[in-house]
This record gives C-alpha cells, structure tokens and sequence, in this order.
C-alpha cells in the first residue's frame, strides 16, 4: 500500500478550481465547503501490485467525469497504469499504460485516448506538468515493435555479469557495450564493460538499454548519470552509470530482434488512404525520391537514416517503397513510419519504419539474413569473452 499526504493542499487545492471556472467560464461552478474540507489534513492510500509497481508522478487533478461535471483527486501514474483516485478515497477511473495513447487534437491539460473514448484531466501545473507526463510515458511504454512486451519486472533481474548490451539513442543503436557487469545502486544502475575508443553520450542524455539474458531480451529507457566509457574511473573500471528506470520490460519475440546492417538507398514516397490496404503489385503515385541509409534491421522493419525528417501534419499515410540488397538479391519492400528522432550527433533524423503487406517470399528472405546476422553478433560475442 502506498500512502501519501500534501502540503499547500488549500492553496493549489482553489489555484485548480480557478483554472476550472476559466476552462469552462458559461458553466457555473464553485468549490464547495464540503470539497474543501474533504482536500485538509487528509492522508490517501493506494493498492499496488506487490514486487511489481511502483509510484511515478502524483498531481491534483480535475477529471471531467461528464459534460457537466468535474471531480476532484489525483491524477497517479505508474509503470503499469494510470489512475484517478477522488477525494473520497475512491478510485473512479484507471488505464493501463501500454494501452493509452495521446490524441493528436491536445486541448489544455492531459488528454487521454483509452478503449476508442477520451478522457481530459485538467491538472495543477498546467503545460509543464503535461510535458512532464507524457515524456514519462514514453519512457514507460515499449516500443511499437514489442508492444506486448511483459513490463514491471524487477532490476533484479538485470543484475550480475551478461555478454552484452546495446544502447541505442532515439532507437539508433550507437553502442554496443561487451563483457558487461550490472550493478545496482540506491538510485542508479552501473554497467561495467570493455572500454570504448569512443562515445557520444553525456550527462542527462535520455537513451535505452537492451540487456540479452536466457529468458529474454530486457529492455528501458534511463538518464545517464557519468560516463565512463572511454576513460575509466579512479578504480581503473570503465562503466555506464544510469538512472534506475522508472519501467524494465521484457520479450522474446525473434520478430522484434534488430541488427546492424548498413545499405544506401533510394526511398520512393507515396500517399496512401488508411483503411486500404495496398500491396506491392499495387501502382502507386510518388510524390518524391529521397537519398536515405538503413542502419539496423529486423523481421518486421527497418531503421532509416535522413538529412530532414518525413513526419508532417498531412492526413493521408505516407508510404515508403524502396529495395535494398540481400543474399546478392534486389529485395522490394514497402513499410509506414512507426517512429522518428533527431541524431544531434549525426545531424541526421532517424526513422523506425514498419514493413507493410510483404510476399511471403520476401519475408522469409528478410527472415533468414536476420538470423545469419545474429549468428553472427552471438559468435563474435562468445569470441570476445
């Protein structure tokens, strides 16, 4: 059970209701005594799930319960879900993380897409609070590619001596970190390695962490505490300090394993209506060519580098058509944007893009070269040992 109280209750408690009367001015509404007492000298409670869940953020909030209603509580995230618990310690809406999404029309405060309907919770600390909840979120939630990923599961599980683990930054894989030893801290996680001859990470840069163990592939996004990967340490060690994530998940889907593999391409993009599903044989109208270079690849993917990137505000589907050599085949592909992030190191944009719609004879040769590369990451790790 975690248990929790407030300072400044009566103060922020009227600072939201204000903010209230603002977001809806023709509503008539005002805070009742009965609220008011209801938010002093009070200590809430919480059920988590044991050895799995842990506490966030925690924030007063306004949840509009209907057109014509607003309740009083706390908005609580955790790495499994997000929670409404009213001021009469009764928990009146919650969502599990992997499940939400964030609109793409966001009003004022947290707009929450759950199960086909939204939900507003107008919060205390307005736009920053939002932008602080919605980066938690993105460091919660796996990837698209492992979605059903298993979250809450425990640092334990990570720690003690691994052959690997691969650090990727705005999903570019920019180390591979070997002979690795996991360490954990009161309120870090240091990872022991070979040393580096180089590194572009600093203090503060966001980044995820995949760790290979038997049972899975281990996978969360941290903050990097210090850096000590080219240089060692005044022990003589070369190390990795991390924050402790605030969510480790873990798969094994082969689907979802990506390796290096670097090509130049040319990429043919086209406009495509969503609820059609087109296929390779289907002609297409393109409405550009771009250089681009492919840096990682998996079953069901593939990752892109670009000088700028392709996102805009367009309502239609962009599709990406290109080919690219396996097996010293031309292969033909298609795939939709999944992802974007911006490479400061590179000055480039990187693009995760999901296949779409492929024969199955390109499947399986995608399937196979996958396979060979990992084979072959696996040999070299074994060899380093």
């Amino acid at each position: 059970t975690f248990s929790f109280s407030t300072t400044n209750i009566k103060r922020d408690f009227r600072s939201l209701a204000f903010n209230i009367v603002q977001f809806k001015p023709n509503t008539p509404w005002k805070v009742s005594k009965k609220e008011e007492l209801l938010a002093i000298n009070k200590t809430w409670s919480l059920q988590l799930k044991e050895g799995m869940e842990k506490i966030i953020l925690i924030n007063w909030t306004a949840f509009e319960f209907s057109e014509e209603c607003f309740l009083f509580g706390w908005l609580m995230l955790t790495n499994l879900r997000v929670i409404f618990l009213s001021l009469e310690h009764t928990q009146k809406w919650s969502a599990q993380v992997l499940n939400i999404e964030a609109p793409n029309n966001q009003r004022s405060g947290i707009n929450i897409s759950y199960q086909n309907k939204l939900h507003f919770f107008l919060c205390f600390g307005g736009v920053r609070f939002s932008k602080l909840f919605w980066n938690k979120i993105a460091m919660i939630k796996p990837p698209p590619e492992i979605s059903s990923a298993r979250s809450g599961q425990s640092v334990d599980k990570i720690i003690g001596p691994s052959r690997q683990a691969l650090v990727y930054k705005n999903q570019y894989p920019i180390h591979k970190l070997t002979s690795i030893k996991v360490i954990k801290r009161s309120q870090s996680i240091l990872i022991q390695c070979d040393k580096l001859p180089a590194t572009e990470l600093t203090e503060g840069s966001i980044i995820e962490v995949e760790i290979p163990k038997e049972v899975g592939r281990f996978r969360f996004y941290t903050t990097v505490k210090e850096v000590n990967l080219v240089r060692p340490t005044p022990m003589r060690v070369y190390m990795l300090s991390v924050a402790l994530p605030d969510n480790i998940y873990v798969y094994n889907q082969r689907k979802a394993f990506r390796v290096p593999f670097q090509q130049e391409v040319t990429i043919d993009l086209c406009r495509i209506e969503k609820p059609i599903r087109y296929y390779l044989t289907d002609e297409l109208e393109i409405e550009t060519s771009l250089e681009a270079e492919i840096f990682d690849l998996s079953f069901e993917g593939v990752g892109l580098l670009l000088p700028n990137s392709l996102q805009d505000e367009s309502p239609k589907t962009l599709m990406i058509r290109f080919s690219f050599s396996l097996f010293d085949q031309n292969v033909q592909v298609q795939g939709t944007i999944r992802h974007v992030g911006y490479l400061a190191e590179k000055e480039k944009w990187s693009h995760g893009i999901h296949f779409v719609n492929l024969p199955p004879q390109t499947e399986q040769k995608i399937f196979q070269e996958v396979l060979k590369l990992e084979r072959e990451l696996l040999r070299s790790a074994e060899e380093d040992q």
